[in-house]
């Protein structure tokens, strides 16, 4: 995803889970309920704030937190299907959240379910893609510590894929679509073991007004699991593809900002340190005996 041409970053709680210069599984965006999601902050242009990555700007999904001293309860139930054509396209979602500000303190919980279908346009014929089932936790919980603010967010996500549709490889990007779209037969003999399971662990420590400036420290955690079991069709022939891919980050990250008066402006000036350890495995294997 670009913003205006250029590769963005995307965060999560501040988390760096998804850029183009560090190795990822293209999908940790969607790691994440859309229910669980407060707000979205989107900064266009380069920028470093969140370290090295972000040439075309910062995509940052923020989680929710509780909004009032009275409890809180979010629930979100939804059901569809495609009218043109019923079989297999019922999607159903839901959601159930709470949380409260205490005196000093506040906290919040929420869990959802996904069940994803098959997709169809409007003439009943299948559109490329794959059937899933997705389980999410997201959790927050804030405390006031004297001058600054302690907070701990964390985000799990565990998709299971279902059914794969492609599609014949007549299609032409811009000029032609596929003649035909389905499941590949015979699938994967190893498709139960395909997972995407995403974990996202943030803890931030903000102390403002220390020698005119703000302060924020953050540990995190990013670990994403890819299992693929996949079957896929090429030139009439159905080809099976396995891979595994583990991929973890650790980092801390220190920012100070001070604001200055520029005649009838204001500039604010950030800056810190930010150090991140990562590593990344991704070999093919034999699914039937763990083989690498």
């Amino acid at each position: 995803t670009n913003i205006r041409g250029r590769p963005a970053q995307f965060l999560i709680n501040g988390v760096p889970t998804n850029d183009n210069l560090r190795r990822s599984n293209c999908g940790s965006l969607f790691g994440i309920s859309p229910f669980a999601i407060e707000r979205i902050e989107v900064l266009r242009g380069a920028t470093s704030l969140f370290g090295a990555g972000a040439s075309g700007g910062v995509i940052n999904l923020l989680t929710r937190r509780a909004a009032s001293k009275a409890l809180e309860i979010d629930t979100a139930l939804q059901w569809s299907v495609n009218p043109h054509e019923t079989s297999g396209t019922a999607e159903s979602t839901a959601y159930l959240g709470a949380g409260q500000r205490r005196e000093g303190w506040d906290y919040y919980v929420g869990g959802a379910f996904h069940d994803y279908g098959a997709r169809r346009n409007p003439d009943g014929g299948l559109v490329p893609g794959s059937e899933f089932q997705a389980r999410s936790l997201n959790a927050s919980l804030g405390a006031d510590l004297g001058p600054g603010k302690l907070r701990f967010t964390a985000v799990y996500n565990n998709e299971d894929p279902g059914r794969v549709y492609a599609t014949d490889f007549t299609q032409v990007a811009g000029e032609r679509f596929a003649d035909n779209i389905f499941e590949v037969t015979p699938p994967n003999p190893f498709a139960g073991q395909a997972r995407t399971r995403q974990t996202v662990l943030s803890l931030s420590y903000d102390l403002p007004e220390v020698l005119g400036h703000d302060l924020s420290f953050a540990l995190y955690s990013h670990r994403e699991t890819l299992i693929q079991r996949s079957a896929d069709f090429f030139e009439g022939e159905v080809f099976y593809f396995d891979s595994d891919a583990e991929n973890e980050r650790r980092g801390l990250r220190s920012t100070a900002t001070r604001a200055f008066d520029w005649g009838s402006a204001k500039l604010e000036l950030t800056y810190g340190l930010h150090r991140l350890r990562q590593g990344y495995y991704r070999p093919q294997v034999d699914p039937a005996d763990g083989a690498v």
